[in-house]
């Protein structure tokens, strides 16, 4: 009783909403024929949750005869399986039964579809609420791999798999480089060579984005796994989150599923305040001036001070300046008023300019204008006062 398919074809209401929903989600893309294969452009995945025996089942199910995508199905079945473990094979190696979900959707669409048994034979058919977590858990990878490679299952399964993509400093400023890396992996996918790696951002290549190639660390291409590297240029990128896609191709000419990672740009800005300052000292006196120097971006930034030519002493703090995300540090100026006797009488005034500049972008700076003025020594002659008669 646990396979009974109904009296008829679609029999119950049920299967009619399912089987239109499914419709509605997916245009046919398969011929006729029983012995027709879907195109290998075929887009989508199909896949039938059910308990129990760690299985990972394609079609048929109804007949011990091989679909005309047994090739395709045999790689994609062991490749699903490969993430949790279960034993893969075509649905017929269980049992023969008609009116599955997986032939449905396989033989009237073109779907690359399977059923998941999940499970052992210690849960059964209703498995305790306790045991839900240990029994998904082991699928997740495999439901992730099944939506990377929807968009052309039966071809992108035999291409590489892109690991351990990783974005040195994921959050930057427009025009840093970003050192993008990422390992590129044919072993479980036909076990060619890889021959190419290639990213792009915001727009997946094949859907019209830029691609930029990334190089193998070990300068060639001939091995079947492949750490790529490339130092990404941000000069075009806008401020805001992008999304870096990646993906690697094989000596098959399979290109596989894409990796990605989010990119955050950020504006680069800081404060210098003040912009503007005066002060007045006598002959031979120092004066101190303490400006503010403020990172306002999201990010550790590191900037350059540099003072203008001045006429008196001047000393400034040193760069460079590093500074953590939304800190403020005290960049201090001392200008020495020159003595009585090297002042020259018309110099009585000193103007310094003390410009910051963002290392990361040395297009984004500020100055602070010092003016320092020397106060005049003041003399006082006596007064004499004589009576007259």
């Amino acid at each position: 009783w646990e396979t009974y398919q109904g009296p008829t074809p679609a029999s119950e209401p049920e299967t009619i909403v399912i089987a239109n929903f499914i419709r509605s989600l997916f245009s046919d893309q398969r011929g006729p024929g029983f012995s027709d294969p879907a195109p290998l452009d075929t887009s989508g995945v199909f896949i039938t949750l059910h308990s129990y025996g760690n299985l990972v089942l394609w079609p048929w199910s109804s007949t011990y005869a091989e679909s005309p995508n047994t090739e395709q199905f045999a790689m994609l079945g062991s490749k699903l399986a490969s993430y949790n473990g279960y034993t893969a094979k075509a649905g017929s190696g269980l049992y023969p039964a008609s009116g599955t979900t997986l032939d449905f959707a396989y033989g009237e669409l073109g779907i690359a579809s399977f059923l998941f048994e999940m499970g052992s034979g210690a849960d059964g058919f209703y498995p305790p609420c306790s045991r839900y977590d240990a029994i998904i858990e082991p699928n997740v990878q495999a439901f992730l791999y099944a939506a990377k490679i929807a968009r052309s299952p039966y071809t992108t399964a035999f291409g590489p798999d892109s690991l351990n993509l990783t974005l040195v400093s994921p959050l930057t400023t427009v025009g840093t480089n970003v050192v993008v890396s990422a390992t590129i992996n044919d072993t479980q996918n036909g076990n060619d060579a890889i021959s190419a790696a290639e990213l792009s951002i915001d727009i997946p290549s094949w859907n019209g984005g830029v691609a930029v190639e990334l190089t193998a660390t070990d300068t060639v291409f001939d091995t079947p796994i492949e750490n790529v590297t490339v130092s990404l240029d941000t000069k075009q990128l806008s401020p805001g989150r992008h999304i870096v896609f990646l993906r690697g191709q094989d000596n098959a000419g399979y290109w596989g599923p894409v990796s990605a990672a989010f990119l955050d740009i950020v504006s680069p800005t800081f404060e210098l305040e003040p912009q503007y300052a005066r002060g007045y000292g006598l002959p031979g006196q120092t004066l101190t001036y303490t400006l503010s120097l403020t990172n306002t971006s999201y990010i550790t930034q590191t900037y350059w001070v540099s003072g203008s030519v001045s006429s008196w002493e001047t000393q400034f703090t040193p760069s460079p300046l590093t500074l953590v995300p939304m800190h403020q540090k005290a960049v201090t100026l001392t200008v020495a008023i020159p003595t009585l006797n090297t002042l020259l009488l018309t110099q009585y005034e000193d103007q310094f300019t003390l410009t910051v500049t963002m290392a990361t972008t040395p297009a984004l700076s500020y100055a602070a204008h010092i003016t320092t003025r020397v106060l005049r020594d003041k003399a006082y002659l006596p007064i004499i006062l004589q009576k007259t008669e």
